[in-house]
């Protein structure tokens, strides 16, 4: 089963931007892609999110393009045509989400709030709420999980 998400960001003027993940959407991925993508991005994620989040799907589609050009996966499928979306405002992207990730600034810093989601009490449980390096301590792979750094580099 897929561990859907969605990651929206914040802008400095209160403006917020949001995607749809499918699968991986757990810490450990969607923070190891957002380390490894942060580190080879000139910009901050606030500062233009638009380009901040097409620019993170292009780069976690990538990997399954190449493959599928080289013959690695059946071309047919097109696997890097699905896995990742772009949220109308207003958009729950799905009512079956694990996790949600908002991303926002505070006193010039970048912050991350992680949400997941408690079948218990059928509502999302803040699990992290901290500047964004902590979260990269805490959870981030320099492997990466959709996203490759040799393709970023």
């Amino acid at each position: 089963m897929a561990t859907r998400c969605s990651i929206t960001i914040r802008d400095e003027y209160g403006k917020e931007y949001r995607i749809y993940r499918h699968c991986d959407g757990y810490p450990e991925g969607v923070v190891s892609d957002l380390q490894i993508f942060m580190s080879a991005y000139d910009r901050s994620p606030v500062e233009s999110p638009e380009y901040f989040l097409a620019n993170f799907i292009f780069y976690a589609k990538l990997p399954m393009w190449l493959e599928s050009k080289e013959g690695k996966i059946d071309p047919m499928l097109k696997w890097w045509e699905f896995g990742y979306g772009i949220c109308p405002e207003n958009c729950k992207c799905g009512s079956d989400l694990d996790y949600r990730y908002f991303i926002y600034p505070k006193d010039g810093k970048i912050m991350l709030k992680i949400e997941r989601f408690s079948y218990e009490t059928m509502n999302f449980k803040e699990i992290f709420n901290d500047e964004i390096e902590k979260a990269f301590e805490r959870w981030a792979d320099s492997g990466g999980c959709h996203l490759e750094p040799k393709l970023l580099y």
